[in-house]
């Protein structure tokens, strides 16, 4: 009977050993979750969140100035285009070709130097 008792008690013994180190297991991985991995994943979020603001502002401001490059670029096209065509509009040349050309008088002469004058002014332009 005590032989039966020692031997049960050994056998609790055991039993418990192996259900603290169960225990222990869960405990060191809950430890290791809460002590590393937490910290780690706030740690990321807070540095994406810092990055991805920091992305949004560069690329709005990269937008902002395509925009405004885009504007004076157009601004300064038109100009020259409106220059361009006040030119061409007082030109006295072109205006007497026209005259002719109503009055129906050497009509392919005044056109061919109308278009030899139009030619002149587009090729003075880089943007035409």
């Amino acid at each position: 009977m005590l032989e039966d008792w020692i031997e049960s008690r050994n056998m609790q013994r055991k039993s418990e050993g192996r259900e603290c180190k169960l225990r222990w297991t869960e405990q060191m991985i809950l430890i290791i979750i809460a002590v590393i991995i937490l910290p780690l994943m706030i740690v990321i979020g807070v540095l994406w969140n810092s990055m991805s603001q920091t992305f949004e502002e560069q690329a709005e401001t990269l937008v902002e100035y395509k925009l405004k490059e885009s504007t004076e670029f157009l601004e300064h096209r038109i100009d020259s285009i409106y220059s361009i065509m006040y030119q061409m509009i007082t030109d006295q040349s072109i205006r007497s070709s026209c005259w002719a050309m109503a009055r129906q008088s050497n009509v392919a002469q005044e056109k061919s130097r109308m278009h030899q004058r139009f030619i002149e002014f587009v090729s003075q332009s880089d943007y035409l």
